[in-house]
């Protein structure tokens, strides 16, 4: 069980069926290393074993003769430019999606005049030649600068969004298969930030039984998730059912919406730096929560921007920058002294213990590598190092 990524480039133009065969088509040559793109180029290719393969793609599609239909039509006029200016695919496939160091994954080398990377729809790739895989009961950190393509890949996960190249698939459910979408939702529940904000039903019960509902559970089975839920986010069923969320604190409100998606008991939970805007009090309550539920066999993909969060709960992190794939590892080496430079240039610091750490081993103090994930760990091995030099002079 798993949510696997493979190759995935996403943009947020909006491509006609010619334009997007003409990706794939372009994607699958470079994939086989048979040549390279440059800008407009066809590299080592004739323009004709271009065409065949596009014609091939196209075969495939049961659209052979290439023509458009009637809303491809509709939108040719709009996107002619767009169009001639077709952004090319990444020249060669990613590095193994477990690379030990960000600088052993490198992004791969593109033409910056055919490819182009930004925080709006109106720039071509928000995502680009992604891959990695995530396996039942890890709890995975994604990191990144602002705009770096974070929640465009959460919202992949549950088919919100779907790969312009490449594949997505959930537990072998592929996001692009329109028959797969409701096991897929079943599977994977998405918390947005500040998903309070979704809260609609004149009840916390009713708000929570919404999604268990439209599953077809019985009235029974529903109101068993419902407590469920509610008792998975620290909340008295018997206390809060009847009452209106729109009455309750911001923090409280925030634990009913993601009971909302607890109720559908997802296998994998995505959270879109969940913490934000809480104080710490609360912040601590709802980490915590996550941490439980990772220890119940759910799956957690939380994006943060505190990499100290990231380093003391996750057991990978994976880091983006500017929608490509940088590394993914564990925190210790992904925070690793040798890492901290490399972090630092894309706008991320490092954790506090970690940066602590590191500043101790420079004076001489030989703290073991990897470091502790928490302030009362790093102190006993301060202690310890203390102690036996103490011993050595007694």
């Amino acid at each position: 069980m798993s949510i696997t990524f493979t190759e995935v480039s996403f943009t947020y133009q909006t491509l006609t069926r010619r334009q997007r065969a003409r990706l794939v088509a372009e994607s699958a040559l470079h994939n086989e290393n048979k040549y390279v793109i440059h800008g407009n180029s066809t590299g080592n290719k004739s323009r004709s074993e271009h065409d065949q393969a596009y014609d091939t793609h196209m075969e495939q599609t049961g659209n052979s003769s290439g023509e458009m239909n009637p809303d491809e039509k509709n939108t040719t006029n709009q996107q002619a430019t767009a169009k001639n200016a077709m952004p090319a695919v990444s020249s060669v496939p990613s590095e193994p999606a477990t690379s030990a160091t960000p600088s052993a994954q490198t992004p791969p080398p593109h033409s910056t005049s055919a490819q182009q990377w930004g925080e709006t729809p109106h720039t071509p790739w928000a995502l680009q030649n992604v891959s990695f895989s995530i396996e039942k009961g890890m709890f995975i950190g994604l990191a990144g600068h602002t705009g770096s393509g974070k929640s465009t890949l959460l919202q992949h996960m549950n088919g919100l969004l779907t790969p312009t190249c490449g594949t997505v698939s959930v537990d072998g459910f592929s996001t692009h298969n329109k028959k797969h979408k409701k096991e897929i939702i079943k599977r994977v529940g998405l918390i947005f930030q500040y998903p309070e904000r979704q809260l609609f039903a004149p009840t916390v019960a009713e708000d929570i039984a919404f999604g268990p509902r439209n599953l077809g559970l019985t009235p029974h089975e529903v109101n068993k998730r419902v407590a469920w839920a509610l008792e998975h986010v620290h909340l008295n069923p018997s206390e809060y059912m009847h009452k209106s969320p729109f009455e309750l604190s911001g923090g409280i409100q925030r634990r009913v919406a993601i009971a909302g998606v607890l109720a559908m008991q997802p296998h994998y939970v995505i959270a879109d730096e969940p913490a934000a805007g809480l104080d710490p009090a609360a912040k601590r309550t709802l980490l915590e929560l996550f941490k439980n539920l990772n220890s119940e066999g759910v799956s957690i993909i939380m994006a943060s921007h505190n990499m100290n969060d990231l380093a003391q709960y996750c057991s990978r992190v994976l880091v983006l920058n500017k929608g490509q794939q940088l590394c993914f590892d564990t925190p210790e080496v992904v925070f690793s002294p040798e890492n901290e430079h490399t972090l630092r240039s894309v706008g991320l610091e490092i954790p506090d213990l970690y940066a602590c750490a590191s500043r101790l081993r420079k004076q001489g103090i030989p703290l073991t590598y990897p470091t502790a994930h928490t302030t009362h760990e790093l102190a006993e091995q301060l202690a310890y190092i203390l102690n036996h030099k103490a011993a050595q002079y007694e």
